[in-house]
C-alpha cells in the first residue's frame, strides 16, 4: 500500500489513494489531465496522486467544491455516509419515490467524476461499496447531518376515527378464547371459516384483518402450539412474551405478524421497530419517512463502535482487522434483499392495522400522513409490570350469574390467570367474560385448585365473590376429579427408595402428578427431556413419551434495548438562492475564461460540459488535456454517438439513462403524444439495421425486456462506475 506520510492526519486516506492509484490506466490518467493538465514522462504514479491529493487539499479547492454541493448532492452524501455498506442499489431504494431511479444513478456518477466518491469493491461479496472521499469529507461533514434526510409532514386534513388498538385486556381476551375453544387454521395460517365467524362476534367484524394478523404473530412466536389441528396456547412462552412493557409486546406481535424468523432475526426486526417508533416521538410523518428512517437507524445498530472511530488516527492491530474482516462479511449478508430495513414497508401495514400507528390526517397533496399511537417504546423496558404495583388495582366485578366484566388497568402479566379460567363474551374497551365448567375445566388441567381460581378473583374484585359461584366451582371441580386420565412416563418406585426419591430435589423438579406411594406421572415432554432426567437423578429405565409441559428453556424471547431518541429535527437547507447565485457567477467565469482560449469548438463544448457538471472548478483545468477523449453523452441527431455508448455499454454490462419518446416504454402504439420518459437500462444486443439500429434494453428495476430504435432516443448517458 502506497504510504503518504503527510496524509496520515486524514483518516481512511491511504483507501482512497489505493483505489485511485489501482484504477485502470486510461481511467486513470483520465481523472489525472483533468485535474493536473500535462503529465510529462517519464511518469511517477505515486507522485501524480500525490498532486491530485494537494489539488483536493487545497483550501480553495476544497470551498469551490463545497458551495457546489447542491441540496439534492448532500442528501445523496448524507444517506451515503448513514447507511452500512451503501450500495447504488440500496441509494435508489432509500430515495424511492423522491428522485427517480435514473437521476439517482446519474447523481451518483457526477459525484464520482468530482471524486466526491468512490466505489470500493468487498473482497468477499465482489459487491461494490459507496464511500465519501476522505479529503473533502472532512471539510462537508458538518453538513452531513441525519436530519437533512428527512422532510417535514404537516397534516393539512385531520383525521378522527376511531381504530384497532392492542391491548392487555385485549390480548388476554384473545388467549381466553384458544385457551377454552382453540383455534383451527389452514396449512397457510388462515383461520377457517367457523373460528373467524366466532372470533368476530367477540372482538368485531371490522377487525377481521387484524384477528388474522394476530394469529400469524401468535403462530410464528410459539406463543401457541398445534394438537389434533387445533392451536392451543402455550403457556411458557406467554408467561415469558407476558413479562415485557405492553409497547415492546406490540412491537413483537406487529413484526411476527408478517413473517416468521430466527430468535437473531426477530431481535433485529423488533429493535429495528421500536427504535423507529420512539425516534418519531410525537412528530407527524409518512410511510416514506418511516422507511428512509428505518434504513439510517439499522446502519447505527450495525455500526461497530470499535472499528469505526472516525475520530482515531490509530493503527488497528492484526486482531482488529481481522474482526473488521468478519464485520464487514457479516453487514454483506445484512444489505442483502431480505435485510431488516426491507420488512420495514411490510411491518408498516401490520402497525397500521394493529393501532400501533394511526392515521392523522392528508397532506397538502392528499397523500396520507402518520402518528405513533405511544411515542415511549421503552417506558418500563427492564421490568415490565411488577407485581406490587398493580396488586392494589380493583379492576374486576362479578355478578350472580357468573359474568365477569374486566377494567383496563392490568397487565398481560397479570390478566394471564385470567385467561386460564375465564371465557371471553366479548371485548371492547372494558372485556366481558364468564365463568363456566368448560372453562374452569381447562384451569384445573394445568393441576389447578378452585382455591387458585378464589385467590385471583379476590385479588382484583371490587367486591366479595358470590356464595353460589364459589360452590359451584367446587362441584365442578369434584366432578372434574372423579376420573382422570393420564398419558406418558410413569415410573414406579420401590417402597424402600420411596422416601429416598421424594427427598431428592433432582428428582422432584420432574414429578407432574403422585398417582399412589410410589407411582409418579413424570413431567416430561419428549424423549431428549428423558435423557436429560435420565442424567440428572441416575435412573436407567425407559418409558413411554407424553404430552407434558414443555421445558421452561423454550420461553425465553430474546432482550431488546433501551436506546437514545434519534431526533428528527428537520434542518433547513443549505443552499440559499444566494448562494445559488454565486455558483452560477463562478461558472460563468469560467466560461468566459474558456471562450478566451485558443481551442477548436468540439473541444470548447467538452469542457463546457464539465463546468456545468461541476468536474471543472478552477481555471487551472482548462486545458486541451482536460478534453474529455471518451464520449459519455450523446443526443438529437447524433445517431453515430448515441449507438457507441450503446456498444459500449453493451460491451462493459453498464447501465445507461435513456430520454425517449413515452410510447416505446407503454406499449402505446402510436406515436401522436409527445411526452417523453427518462428510463434506466442495460443494454443487451444491439443490431443495426438499413438506416438505423435496434437495441433490446433490459429496463430497471423491472427487468423488463424493450426493443427500442436508436434513432427515437433523444438523450443518452453512459452511466460508467
Amino acid at each position: 500500500m502506497t504510504d503518504f506520510k503527510n496524509h496520515k492526519e486524514i483518516p481512511d486516506l491511504s483507501e482512497w489513494i489505493e483505489q485511485i492509484s489501482s484504477l485502470e490506466d486510461k481511467k486513470f490518467f483520465n481523472i489525472m489531465h483533468l485535474y493536473l493538465g500535462e503529465i510529462k514522462t517519464p511518469y511517477n504514479k505515486q507522485n501524480l496522486v500525490s498532486k491530485l491529493t494537494s489539488f483536493l487539499k487545497n483550501p480553495e479547492n476544497l470551498k469551490i467544491i463545497k458551495s457546489y454541493l447542491s441540496d439534492e448532492d448532500l442528501k445523496i452524501l448524507a444517506a451515503i455516509k448513514f447507511i452500512s455498506c451503501p450500495t447504488q442499489t440500496l441509494i435508489a431504494s432509500f430515495f424511492k419515490d423522491e428522485i427517480s431511479l435514473p437521476k439517482v444513478y446519474s447523481k451518483l456518477q457526477n459525484l464520482n467524476e468530482r471524486l466526491i466518491i468512490y466505489y470500493s469493491e468487498n473482497k468477499y461479496s465482489k459487491e461494490k461499496y459507496i464511500k465519501l472521499n476522505p479529503i473533502i469529507k472532512n471539510e462537508i461533514d458538518e453538513l452531513l447531518v441525519p436530519q437533512i434526510l428527512f422532510s417535514e409532514n404537516l397534516v393539512h386534513t385531520e383525521i378522527n376515527e376511531d381504530s384497532f388498538c392492542l391491548s392487555p385486556l385485549l390480548l388476554a381476551a384473545f388467549i381466553s378464547y384458544i385457551s377454552i375453544n382453540g383455534i383451527s387454521c389452514k396449512n397457510d395460517g388462515i383461520i377457517k371459516k367457523n373460528d373467524m365467524i366466532h372470533l368476530c362476534e367477540i372482538f368485531g367484524e371490522q377487525n377481521k384483518q387484524q384477528l388474522q394478523l394476530l394469529m400469524n404473530a401468535f403462530i410464528n412466536l410459539s406463543l401457541v402450539t398445534e394438537e389434533d389441528n387445533k392451536f392451543s396456547p402455550n403457556f411458557v412462552r406467554i408467561k415469558s412474551f407476558a413479562n415485557f412493557d405492553s409497547n415492546i409486546q406490540n412491537a413483537f406481535i406487529c413484526a411476527a405478524s408478517v413473517s416468521r424468523f430466527s430468535r437473531d432475526g426477530l431481535r433485529k426486526e423488533v429493535q429495528l421497530l421500536c427504535d423507529c417508533l420512539n425516534s418519531l416521538e410525537n412528530k407527524t410523518f409518512s410511510e416514506k419517512t418511516l422507511i428512509q428512517l428505518s434504513y439510517v437507524i439499522q446502519s447505527f445498530q450495525n455500526e461497530n463502535k470499535f472499528f469505526t472511530n472516525s475520530g482515531s488516527t490509530d493503527k488497528k492491530s492484526r486482531f482488529e482487522m481481522m474482526l473488521q474482516k468478519s464485520f464487514e462479511a457479516e453487514n454483506t449478508e445484512n444489505n442483502n434483499s431480505s435485510n431488516n430495513a426491507n420488512y420495514i414497508d411490510t411491518m408498516f401495514f401490520s402497525a397500521v392495522s394493529l393501532g400501533l400507528i394511526k392515521k392523522a390526517g392528508y397532506d397538502e397533496k392528499q397523500k396520507l400522513i402518520y402518528r405513533v399511537n405511544n411515542s415511549n417504546y421503552f417506558e418500563n423496558i427492564n421490568n415490565v409490570n411488577d407485581s406490587d404495583a398493580t396488586q392494589e388495582i380493583k379492576c374486576v366485578n362479578i355478578d350472580s350469574i357468573f359474568s365477569v366484566t374486566i377494567m383496563p388497568g392490568l397487565p398481560l402479566k397479570n390478566l394471564l390467570d385470567f385467561s386460564q379460567f375465564l371465557c371471553i363474551k366479548k371485548i371492547d374497551v372494558i372485556g366481558e367474560f364468564e365463568i363456566t365448567k368448560k372453562s374452569v375445566s381447562k384451569f384445573f388441567d394445568n393441576s389447578k385448585a378452585p382455591d387458585d381460581i378464589f385467590a385471583v378473583l379476590e385479588k382484583y374484585s371490587y367486591h366479595k365473590i358470590p356464595d353460589n359461584l364459589k360452590f359451584n366451582i367446587e362441584e365442578w371441580y369434584s366432578s372434574y376429579n372423579s376420573a382422570v386420565i393420564y398419558k406418558g412416563y410413569v415410573l414406579k418406585i420401590s417402597d424402600q427408595n420411596v422416601r429416598i426419591i421424594e427427598n431428592d430435589e433432582r428428582f422432584k423438579k420432574f414429578i407432574k402428578e403422585k398417582l399412589a406411594d410410589g407411582v409418579y406421572l413424570l413431567n416430561i415432554p419428549n424423549e431428549k427431556e428423558f435423557s436429560y432426567f435420565q442424567k440428572s437423578c441416575g435412573l436407567d429405565f425407559f418409558g413411554k413419551i407424553r404430552t407434558a409441559q414443555e421445558n421452561s428453556s423454550e420461553g425465553i424471547f430474546p432482550v431488546i434495548q433501551k436506546r437514545n431518541n434519534f431526533s428528527l429535527q428537520t434542518l433547513a437547507q443549505k443552499n440559499s438562492e444566494e448562494n445559488k447565485a454565486l455558483i452560477l457567477q463562478e461558472q460563468n467565469n469560467l466560461l468566459q475564461k474558456l471562450q478566451s482560449l485558443n481551442m477548436t469548438e468540439d473541444a470548447k463544448e467538452n469542457l463546457k460540459k464539465s463546468i456545468q457538471n461541476k468536474i471543472i472548478i478552477n481555471e487551472s483545468q482548462l486545458t486541451p488535456y482536460a478534453v474529455r477523449t471518451e464520449i459519455l453523452e450523446a443526443s438529437g441527431m447524433d445517431f453515430l454517438g448515441k449507438f457507441r455508448i450503446l456498444e459500449e455499454a453493451e460491451k462493459n454490462k453498464n447501465l445507461v439513462e435513456i430520454t425517449i419518446p413515452d410510447f416505446f416504454v407503454s406499449n402505446t402504439l402510436t406515436d401522436e403524444d409527445q411526452s417523453y420518459a427518462t428510463i434506466l437500462a442495460t443494454p443487451v444486443l444491439i443490431s443495426r439495421q438499413d438506416a438505423d439500429a435496434i437495441a433490446k434494453i433490459e429496463i430497471e428495476p423491472s427487468k423488463e425486456i424493450k426493443n427500442i430504435l436508436v434513432s427515437k432516443i433523444t438523450y443518452i448517458k453512459w452511466l460508467k462506475e
